[in-house]
């Protein structure tokens, strides 16, 4: 075995009390560490997500001077740089199902780029023939997609069919179409309301850009809230984004002050003629083995516990645990600095 990992073992057993304190400290500070990243970034994650769920980065947009805008236009909106999808609805009718007795829903007629704007989870693009189901009508129904139903047309009585495309689990954005059977349409006609979901770093540039598109007086409005806390970054500033320094502080303290209570068997090795290189091997296994090492355990432990998923999650935890890794890495160094001050080594040994 090499001589610096022999001695910094020997080192371990000679001094094991403070060595299994500064084990444990360096475990609960990895685990938490991960652990309150974990959360913290989990936190603004989940209102990163509510947010979008419920539109806080889709546009109403309507005119102010006439009833309606013309849906080919607001269909063209899919064109522009940071639209996700861009939609109206271009006629309504109510309908009935046999099998619902003489319940009455309520059919949307909309443009291809609707359902995106309207479902954050939306469906595939799909032709007109198909149609979306309200999740309670389908439960009525037992729809799932691929099932066929009569439609009948309540002012008129012509029945026609429907194929199931996909049933909306979950409430769509647009609170008014909770209920509504939709149907893809052309991209034309006229529309009360043109509906713009757009990618979040675009969302200012295309509410700017929406007011001159349709070539008259609109009004432009959010469709959801903003979340508290959560603003159009996913996280503009975190807690942990300092809080592991006071942690890497800590620890850094307890490690100095337990190689300053050694300095007078530091100031021997290089009294005795150990290489530079050497003792910053010894010191580096002795910081792995006390440090490092338990750091990873604790903070695998915590995410093996929290079990993180979102990539934004993932990525300031792993962000947070690198940057305190990478200070932790500089106590092999502090623990030279405290041999090279030591007055035995200065004097008799001229290092």
């Amino acid at each position: 075995m090499p001589l610096p990992i022999s001695e910094a073992l020997a080192n371990l057993r000679a001094s094991l009390g403070f060595g299994l304190i500064l084990f444990f400290v360096s475990l609960l500070a990895g685990g938490g560490i991960a652990a309150a990243s974990t959360l913290e970034a989990g936190s603004y994650a989940h209102k990163w997500h509510q947010q979008v769920q419920t539109g806080r980065f889709v546009f109403t947009i309507a005119s102010a001077t006439s009833a309606t805008l013309d849906a080919s236009r607001c269909d063209a909106l899919n064109s522009i740089s940071g639209v996700s999808a861009a939609g109206a609805i271009t006629s309504e009718r109510d309908i009935e199902f046999p099998q619902t007795g003489n319940q009455t829903w309520r059919e949307s007629t909309v443009t291809p780029r609707f359902p995106a704007a309207a479902w954050n989870d939306g469906p595939p693009p799909f032709s007109g023939s198909n149609a979306i189901f309200p999740n309670e009508l389908a439960d009525l129904l037992s729809a799932v997609p691929g099932s066929r139903f009569t439609v009948v047309d309540k002012a008129t009585g012509a029945e026609s069919s429907t194929r199931v495309e996909w049933t909306s689990e979950h409430r769509s954005r647009i609170d008014g179409i909770n209920r509504n059977v939709i149907r893809l349409g052309e991209p034309s006609g006229a529309t009360k309301i043109c509906y713009v979901s757009t990618e979040p770093a675009a969302f200012l540039d295309v509410g700017s850009a929406a007011r001159g598109w349709f070539g008259e007086p609109v009004q432009v409005s959010e469709l959801g809230q903003q979340t508290d806390g959560a603003g159009l970054s996913i996280a503009p500033a975190r807690l942990m984004d300092w809080g592991w320094v006071a942690v890497a502080a800590a620890v850094l303290l307890l490690a100095s002050s337990w190689w300053f209570a050694r300095r007078a068997d530091l100031a021997l090795y290089r009294l005795l003629g150990m290489a530079t290189a050497d003792f910053l091997r010894m010191m580096t296994t002795e910081c792995a083995l006390l440090v490092l090492a338990p750091t990873a355990l604790g903070a695998a432990f915590a995410l093996l516990v929290l079990r993180p998923t979102d990539a934004y999650v993932i990525a300031s935890v792993g962000l947070d645990l690198l940057r305190y890794m990478v200070i932790l890495c500089s106590l092999p160094l502090i623990a030279l600095l405290l041999g090279r001050r030591s007055n035995t080594v200065r004097t008799l040994s001229g290092y």
